[in-house]
């Protein structure tokens, strides 16, 4: 028996009114897992691709060929997050919130007058730089100057040289010499 017939009293329980709430149990399993699809589009976090094309329709967003799911949903998240107000405490829950605590490092300089505000980002994905700084143009105040800068791995910059062409210098040296 469905799920239906399970909360009818047993005086119901006609045959009649079990071939009717058999017909009907399909639809109305149907219905309730589209309800339940609501919930999951309207979270950020756990939207499919229904959810994430209807925020960029609504956003204007046209998202590059090569982005997935997950970097999508980082473009969405940085663009709704972005019409929240700046205080250097929100910025750096917004920072947590989109890229990870502990994946930036963001200092102040109030020297001479300005404001400046530095920004090294600690991501995996070089991709997403434009979107960060998308990001922070629009949310950071118009009378900041802004230096971010990211870091990811750039083993590649040294793998031309020898072991042995690296070993006769210390780590210091290497990191600051120019290639």
């Amino acid at each position: 028996m469905g799920e239906l017939l399970k909360k009818l009293p047993p005086e119901y329980l006609k045959r009649e009114i079990i071939e009717i709430q058999r017909a009907l149990q399909p639809e109305l399993d149907h219905l309730n897992n589209r309800v339940g699809s609501i919930y999951i589009e309207g979270s950020l976090d756990y939207m499919t691709e229904y959810g994430i094309k209807r925020w960029e329709k609504v956003l204007g967003i046209i998202p590059p060929a090569y982005m997935g799911l997950a970097e999508r949903r980082f473009v969405i998240k940085s663009r709704l997050m972005a019409a929240v107000p700046y205080t250097y405490n929100n910025i750096c829950r917004m920072l947590d919130d989109l890229i990870g605590a502990g994946e930036y490092r963001m200092t102040r300089d109030l020297r001479e007058g300005h404001q400046i505000v530095y920004i090294e980002l600690f991501v995996s994905n070089k991709n997403l730089y434009e979107v960060i700084y998308d990001f922070l143009d629009r949310v950071l105040s118009l009378d900041l100057i802004i230096g971010i800068v990211i870091n990811w791995n750039t083993w590649g910059e040294v793998l031309p040289f020898t072991w042995g062409e690296i070993k006769e210098k210390t780590w210091d040296e290497v990191l600051g010499e120019e290639l």
